[in-house]
């Protein structure tokens, strides 16, 4: 109020018209009442912004302890799906094993069978050859 009628009386010493000077300080004082903040305004502003903040911040924690939460199950199940794999793998390889071992066994068996066979005939070739050579040099 003082700022107004210090205003009014500054114009009135410039002579300006009493209407325009008070023209000029309603229209002074209607933009300070309008459109700057009062104290009482910063100070309401400054504790809803307060009050947001921490509506703010236990809502993220909340956030936060949910996706710790579902971070943590995701990765227990991560790990039983990673352990049923590997169980999985291992088994499979096993039965591979197995029948590679199959493999190779009836393989040798078989080999050892051709090897027989050509002994015989390579015994019975050279019993032959020493028949005949014991025959040629008796007479």
């Amino acid at each position: 109020m003082k700022a107004s009628i210090a205003l009014y009386q500054a114009l009135k010493s410039i002579d300006i018209s009493d209407e325009r000077a008070s023209a000029v300080v309603d229209a002074l004082e209607n933009d300070m009442a309008t459109l700057l903040a009062t104290k009482a305004d910063i100070k309401a502003l400054e504790l809803a912004t307060r009050a947001d903040i921490q509506a703010l911040e236990r809502a993220t924690k909340a956030d936060i302890k949910a996706l710790e939460q579902s971070t943590k199950a995701d990765i227990k199940a991560l790990e039983q799906s990673t352990k049923a794999d590997i169980k999985t793998l291992e088994q499979s390889t096993k039965a591979d094993l197995k029948a590679l071992e199959l493999a190779t066994k009836a393989d040798i068996a078989q080999l050892e069978s051709k090897l027989t066979i050509r002994m015989g005939v390579m015994l019975s070739a050279a019993v032959g050859i020493m028949l005949t050579g014991l025959r040629l040099m008796l007479p």
